[in-house]
């Protein structure tokens, strides 16, 4: 009996193992020759394609000739960068140039040399356009059509092939070290007969592959290392036995391998980086062990990996077992160090999901990207508490992981920008807001999903949706069947509303009572009010005066919904959802008690925390000088509480601004309502106003309106004229009101323009001692011509007609208009007309990473010129005011928490007797001499 049982056994084990080697007859075999020429940049090759030709139904095989999309730049438009969003560090500038291209645009092609069968006999072929690809990857020449009405012997195409690398991070060569990774040609995909002419599935194959080389050094690939020490051997690299979606390569003479022993991840790094390179292997070990404890999740790969890399951005890329980790990880200290493991564990990730089990890179983001981020909270959080900061040994200006890298990332999206997850990104203009739903939302959507059902049923459902998934391309569809399999109940609803919606969820505390029982104790009543069309199971804890702590779940799928509890003293507090599982917009709604904390300078703050926080701000004018305050701003759900009182360095005396802001008025995103109170720049206002700003798409019309009506004062301005200071000194009271709109619109990350228009009139009924009509407008255009290099130019306009005091004419010396001219009076009036130009260019390219990281200097040479005159005076009775300059722009990344430009310009007056002096311009509002 025992020797059947071993015998089913047996079968039972092989059956898998059958079906996967029936798979790897369907996939393309690859047999592929390859020397490299280091000195030219090129491979060259031949590549032998074996194919099934029970496969490909149609009556022709197409043939993609991936690094052809290097060909030219893309007229269509730039590429949509796909690398996941990074907290407070997505750069400020309007045009932004592709992050893997290090000195710009760099050439790069296949050429196919000659197409034949095995008997050396020439296969007739064509080679045309991809129309297909993504935008910002060349279309020329990006396809091969093989006809297949005549019998191919053997089933096997053999190309002789030269393919000339670009100068491009992950797909080229920098720095003489050699990374690429689809560099010959490939058989696509066919299924239902529909070729993946776009590339967003993967067209894996079985490779086995000849390697030579001009240089030494070593190699990397997917199948294993090779130390390359005698150029033009031919080395025959190991095969591997099941389909890889791409076949990379990797070379350089720099690498260090880590000696570590283990069976399972092997790690290659620049020899100057060795501490953080024994932190990866050793962060991929644990991780390892606790994807098998926590998800029953075995290791995906018999070996992975780790390979540092050249990169100018913080992200990892993963190509099949190989994690690729670029160099600003490895150049971080200690105090960097839990940053890095969020990084490299969500990589980690992705080993199992999106490179052993596939999904369409467009349509599906939620598994390569969302998941893998799944797994990287919860090993953070693992490691280091649920509650856990970014950095290990102080509090303030320490933010919290889950709260900030996670939701938000989430919570910051202007809620006209919302997509669901389900989305195609080709068909998405904003696709950065995009890519954060797919993976922060993704993430913290499955963290609900393991609330709700448990970890047990979770855990089999991800080894369910794993185990029977591997070398597949999966949908959505195919993880919620899985998840159902395990779980008792329909998780439709589930999936519907967090996937395919924009549904938010914000639960909040409506009444909290309690009353003493005849017999003794006491009945709690507390009615969970749900806001928002979302909706979850939500915990709702109490807490007493002897210190018992009642958990119950409330359904949450009623408007208003009352749980009951039973205690033996009174209740203290209760808490909706004190765990923090559930993604709700507010939380500051969630307990009966409020969080208050005070900080200097800047804080990050938890959603259930009310922050008080105290920045120093800067700002200059011809009155105040330049003016130094003190803001103290407080936030409580929509409204924004706001004071700065503050210096006047010229005039040495006391300035203030303070309001208050509604957010989202009569429920409406974007519109704003607030009171305001202001002594500064010589007026005196009391004020109330109203704005709406549409979302800000990147390369979409967006526009601003703000209407303010105050009441206003005019005081202590001393006019000037021709220097000689008059006795006239600018008082009186006004009320008027004020209307400004702003547009702006980016076409295709080349040309970028705003306008702005503003207009002011008293209201002569509410009294006023002035009567005036007041006209602003400023055009704005930024026009890239090259590799970090830009033109900005302005036009600026403003008119003031009737009788104004002083204090409304516009200024012309000033560090948003004319550069090196100083604030003073004698430099305003009723009319001005100034024009500036700006040409910004790469100082320092290249990247300096460390705590403080520097992400380039780029310098500007400008000009600029304009006019001011009164009403009484013509344009050509006033000098033209001219000045000329040079700055510098030192974009610093601080311990990756924020990027600030650090800006100093100074400028030189042209030909003026009146000014000679040249003007310091820091951080473009405070300028000096």
């Amino acid at each position: 009996m025992r020797p059947v049982i071993s015998f089913f056994v047996i079968i039972f084990w092989l059956l898998p193992l059958q079906n996967l080697f029936a798979q790897n007859n369907d996939w393309p075999h690859y047999k592929i020759e390859v020397h490299y020429h280091d000195e030219s940049r090129v491979l060259q090759g031949k590549c032998s394609i074996t194919f099934n030709p029970q496969i490909y139904s149609g009556r022709e095989l197409i043939v993609s000739l991936p690094m052809n999309r290097f060909a030219s730049i893309d007229h269509r438009g730039t590429r949509k960068i796909l690398e996941t969003p990074v907290f407070a560090l997505d750069s400020y500038s309007k045009l932004k140039d592709d992050p893997l291209f290090p000195y710009g645009f760099q050439k790069g092609f296949t050429k196919i040399d000659s197409l034949t069968d095995t008997n050396k006999r020439p296969i007739p072929f064509s080679i045309e356009d991809n129309p297909d690809l993504p935008v910002g990857y060349s279309t020329e020449q990006g396809l091969l059509r093989v006809s297949l009405e005549d019998a191919i012997p053997e089933n096997t195409l053999v190309f002789e092939f030269t393919t000339k690398l670009p100068v491009r991070f992950q797909d080229g060569l920098v720095f003489k070290e050699l990374m690429v990774v689809e560099w010959h040609p490939v058989l696509l995909s066919y299924k239902h007969g529909t070729w993946t002419k776009d590339m967003m599935e993967p067209s894996p194959g079985i490779y086995e592959v000849m390697w030579t080389a001009d240089t030494t050094g070593l190699l990397i690939t997917s199948a294993g290392d090779l130390e390359y020490g005698q150029a033009r051997q031919h080395v025959k690299l190991e095969q591997v036995q099941v389909p890889l979606k791409y076949f990379p390569l990797i070379f350089s003479p720099n690498y260090s391998r880590l000696n570590t022993g283990h069976p399972v991840i092997d790690s290659y790094y620049f020899s100057e980086d060795l501490r953080r390179a024994q932190l990866l292997q050793i962060w991929g070990e644990e991780f390892l062990n606790y994807m098998a404890s926590e998800f029953d999740l075995k290791q995906p790969w018999d070996k992975i990996r780790i390979v540092e890399v050249r990169g100018n951005y913080e992200d990892i890329r993963v190509v099949n077992n190989l994690i690729l980790v670029t160099i600003p990880h490895y150049k971080r200290s200690t105090f960097m160090d839990r940053r890095v493991l969020g990084f490299f564990s969500r990589g980690m990730a992705e080993l199992w999901f999106g490179e052993k089990v596939w999904a369409n890179e467009d349509a599906q983001l939620w598994l390569h990207m969302g998941l893998p981020a799944f797994f990287s909270l919860k090993f953070f959080e693992f490691k280091y508490g649920v509650d856990a900061r970014i950095f290990d040994f102080f509090d303030w200006l320490n933010p919290h992981y889950r709260e900030h890298f996670f939701e938000s990332m989430v919570r910051g999206v202007n809620p006209a920008l919302e997509v669901p997850i389900m989305s195609k990104i080709s068909k998405l203009s904003d696709y950065r807001v995009y890519l954060k739903f797919a993976t922060y939302k993704t993430a913290l959507v499955f963290s609900m999903l393991q609330y709700l059902t448990g970890n047990a049923a979770f855990r089999n459902g991800l080894r369910h949706f794993f185990e029977n998934n591997q070398y597949q391309v999966v949908t959505l569809k195919d993880i919620h069947q899985s998840m159902e399999q395990m779980y008792p109940e329909s998780l439709d609803w589930f999936f519907l509303q967090w996937f395919y919606t924009t549904d938010t969820m914000d639960y909040g505390i409506r009444e909290f009572t309690y009353d003493e029982l005849p017999a003794g104790g006491y009945e709690v009543r507390v009615v969970i009010e749900k806001k928002d069309k979302g909706q979850m199971p939500v915990d709702v804890v109490i807490e007493t005066e002897d210190e018992q702590v009642i958990h119950k779940r409330a359904l949450g799928n009623q408007d208003a919904e009352m749980i009951r509890f039973i205690t033996f003293s009174p209740p203290v507090s209760v808490s909706l959802d004190p765990d923090e599982i559930l993604l709700e917009t507010v939380r500051q709604n969630n307990q009966s008690f409020h969080y208050f904390r005070v900080r200097f300078a800047f804080d990050w703050q938890k959603n259930r925390e009310i922050l008080i926080t105290l920045v120093p701000r800067g700002s200059s004018n011809a009155f105040d000088g330049n003016h130094i305050g003190l803001e103290t701003r407080h936030v409580i759900g929509d409204y924004i509480y706001n004071v700065t009182p503050g210096y006047g360095t010229k005039n040495e005396q006391l300035t203030y601004q303070s309001s208050v802001e509604r957010r989202n008025l009569l429920g409406i995103k974007g519109f704003v309502a607030n009171v305001n109170l202001s002594r500064i720049g010589g007026i005196l206002s009391r004020g109330v106003g109203l704005f709406y700003s549409s979302p800000q798409h990147q390369e979409k019309y967006s526009y601003n309106y703000a209407v303010n009506l105050a009441q206003q004062a005019a005081f202590k301005a001393r006019k000037t004229s021709s220097g000689i200071s008059s006795d006239i000194i600018e008082t009186g009271d006004t009320s008027n009101i004020s209307i400004s709109h702003t547009s702006n619109i980016g076409f295709g990350n080349i040309y970028y323009l705003e306008f702005n228009l503003g207009f002011e009139k008293p209201v002569l009924a509410l009294g006023s001692d002035f009567d005036y009509t007041l006209w602003t407008a400023k055009i704005q255009h930024a026009i890239k011509t090259g590799f970090r290099k830009r033109i900005d130019w302005e036009w600026i306009g403003g008119t003031t007609q009737g009788t104004s005091p002083l204090q409304k004419h516009h200024q012309l010396g000033s560090p948003t208009v004319l550069r090196g001219y100083p604030q003073r009076t004698i430099l305003r009036d009723e009319n001005l007309l100034a024009m500036r130009c700006d040409f910004s260019f790469p100082v320092i390219s290249s990247q300096w990473w460390g705590d403080i990281s520097s992400l380039g200097v780029s310098g500007s040479i400008f000009y600029d010129q304009g006019k001011v005159w009164g009403n009484d005076e013509t344009p050509a009775d006033v000098p033209l005011r001219q000045d000329v300059g040079v700055g510098l722009v030192w974009n610093v990344n601080a311990v990756s928490l924020a990027e600030v430009p650090l800006k100093i310009e100074i400028a030189y007056p042209l030909n003026d007797p009146e000014f000679n002096k040249p003007q310091f311009i820091l951080f473009e509002v405070l300028s000096f001499f």
